[in-house]
């Protein structure tokens, strides 16, 4: 018989599991320029250390049963820690990799969570789950509400708490299986809450036409109702008819309902254009994503075993230019290459990317052989769900990337620890280890976390400062927050900019050139294929009198970015200079010609060519 000090710590723990959950998918500053990543990552983290230090207290002696899938797992955050050394922009990698152990330490947890009364505790999950779509839902209402137009672009305003409408889909999407498992062993109002949660979500999810999303719950649905139909054939089938007509009933109104909301807001034709996937193809959207896939492949070519290091994807894949991708060269930032499968192997190397595959893969793999060779249950037919919703979000993460946020991170290993615990007999025990040891390795990484999440919360809200001072041209304000934003934590911005760069624009803005090409090279040694870096570096090398150098950093920064105008201009100024005019008008006409600039320039250049 259980003591009570014993049961008032499992409750203790229980309680701070779930607001662990609910901080790390809820949590969200506005003082941050990403309202929702450091903070939720900052969440997660002071969760996990109250939850390592409960355990670390507790009197009964646990073990931890380390099988092939928990290996797996170890083996991932592994590759992920050792491509540290490769990466350039420490601080990056280092974020990536403690997010990495942060989902490993909450996948651990949550073994020892369900590793008894697995069903009971997977219902209290489920209506923690059904509060928190409660306050996604009841917000992203307020944002449809406020929404001045109708048209589809409006329609990326209604991002809820998650940042972006293609975030709040993927919520929404995992959200399905927690709910469907609630409405089938609840009580009475509890049953009504999940199946009007599950109503309101499919309703939103069609709604906010997320492709990819849409794919994720085709492949998901396909593959739940393949099982169905081959249990049906077996004797021992037991699937209720009412059960089936509840599911077609929650459909059809789902479906009908969507369709009126989406008439109302004169959506329809949008909506039924893009249920078109043979058309998705020929998109501006699609064209732009395949481009960086290609990019991103040849980054993986070239760091095929190693990678380029953790979080450092958004510096390197520009080595190979970013013509022809339109947002860009406009200015935008291609932080992601939309697919996590390219991004892991593209970072991690070809053994990370296996390591990847294969954690998701093998549960999955067992827990539809186990559900089709075993006979029909209630169990294995939720637990088929769970891991059919799981595919699904796999067939996401091959068109998008929510491996990047930290709510999405969070549900899905709780799926994935639901089917791996309840399968956990198919594994053998490779080795045991007594959980107390293992905190005191845990501990400090989970500290280490937490120090980070202060120093890019706090990185995070003097850049904004940094920002309002770059508009307002207030040197002096842009250098003294970029030194307080600066850390060994966060040396960049969100959009992959080093900050050590508007250190520098702050001081070429005072005429004080030396400390600002200082900066601009401290920028370039974490950012070595940025255009306008490239450019800034050529600028200083001209500003020294090393023209050769100078015309190689502007080549490098036309190559890298073709309709960037400033290292044509310049390279207009160095051939003008060298009475090399055929060249210089060459290069002028490069640029736009729509520029004043431009246009000085080539009313001085042409006569001189053609005499």
């Amino acid at each position: 018989m259980k003591s009570h000090h014993q049961t008032t710590k499992k409750s203790f723990f229980q309680v701070v599991l779930f607001i662990t959950l609910l901080m790390s998918i809820c949590f969200g500053l506005t003082s941050t320029i990403d309202y929702f990543l450091a903070p939720r990552f900052a969440a997660l983290s002071f969760g996990l250390l109250i939850l390592s230090l409960s355990l670390l207290f507790n009197r009964e002696q646990k073990i931890i049963k380390v099988d092939i899938i928990v290996i797996l797992f170890c083996s991932y955050f592994l590759f992920y820690l050792l491509s540290y050394f490769q990466a350039i922009c420490k601080s990056e990698a280092l974020f990536s990799i403690e997010k990495t152990a942060l989902i490993l330490i909450l996948f651990i947890f949550l073994l020892q969570y369900f590793k008894l009364q697995t069903s009971d505790k997977m219902l209290d999950i489920s209506k923690l789950l059904v509060i928190i779509f409660a306050i996604f839902f009841i917000t992203s209402l307020s944002q449809l509400f406020k929404l001045k137009s109708n048209d589809y672009i409006s329609i990326y305003k209604i991002s809820s708490l998650s940042g972006h409408k293609n975030f709040y889909s993927c919520f929404l999407f995992l959200c399905i299986p927690f709910f469907i498992y609630g409405n089938r062993l609840s009580t009475k109002y509890w049953k009504q809450s999940f199946s009007i949660s599950l109503l309101l979500i499919l309703v939103s999810i069609l709604y906010l036409q997320t492709r990819a999303v849409w794919l994720g719950l085709f492949v998901s649905t396909l593959l739940f109702s393949i099982f169905i139909i081959f249990k049906k054939k077996d004797k021992s089938s037991t699937i209720q008819p009412k059960k089936l007509v509840f599911l077609l009933v929650i459909l059809f109104v789902s479906f009908s309902s969507s369709i009126a909301i989406l008439h109302y807001f004169n959506h329809l034709e949008m909506f039924l254009a893009r249920l078109d996937f043979s058309t998705y193809s020929a998109t501006f959207t699609v064209g732009e994503r395949l481009l960086v896939w290609e990019k991103t492949i040849a980054l993986i070519k070239d760091h095929f075993w190693l990678g380029v290091g953790a979080g450092n994807w958004p510096f390197e894949y520009l080595r190979y230019s970013i013509g022809g991708i339109m947002e860009a060269m406009s200015g935008s930032t291609f932080q992601r290459p939309h697919n996590d499968f390219l991004w892991i192997w593209a970072e991690t190397g070809v053994f990370g990317w296996i390591s990847f595959v294969l954690l998701f893969g093998l549960p999955i793999a067992i827990s539809i052989r186990k559900c089709i060779k075993e006979p029909y249950s209630q169990d294995n037919t939720i637990e088929l769900l769970f891991t059919c919703i799981l595919v699904g979000f796999l067939v996401i993460s091959f068109f998008d990337f929510p491996k990047e946020r930290i709510e999405l991170l969070t549900i899905s290993t709780l799926i994935l620890a639901f089917i791996h615990a309840n399968n956990i007999k198919h594994f053998k025990s490779i080795v045991e280890i007594k959980l107390k040891p293992l905190l005191f390795i845990v501990f400090p990484i989970i500290l280490l976390c937490c120090v980070t999440a202060i120093y890019r919360i706090k990185g995070e809200k003097y850049t904004v400062k940094i920002y309002k001072a770059k508009v307002s041209q207030n040197s002096e304000s842009m250098i003294k927050n970029c030194d307080r934003a600066m850390s060994f934590f966060y040396e960049v911005d969100p959009a992959s900019m080093p900050l050590s760069w508007y250190k520098g624009i702050a001081f070429t803005q005072t005429n004080n050139y030396e400390n600002g090409c200082e900066e601009f090279d401290k920028a370039y040694q974490l950012s070595r294929y940025n255009h306008i870096i490239n450019n800034n570096m050529g600028v200083c090398k001209l500003r020294n009198g090393n023209t050769d150098e100078a015309k190689k950093f502007f080549e490098e920064s036309i190559r890298i970015n073709p309709v960037y105008d400033e290292p044509k201009l310049n390279l207009v100024v160095i051939y003008f200079n060298e009475k090399k005019y055929e060249k210089a008008l060459e290069y002028a006409n490069m640029a736009d010609t729509s520029l004043q600039r431009t246009k000085r320039y080539l009313d001085l250049i042409q006569p001189l060519v053609k005499n």
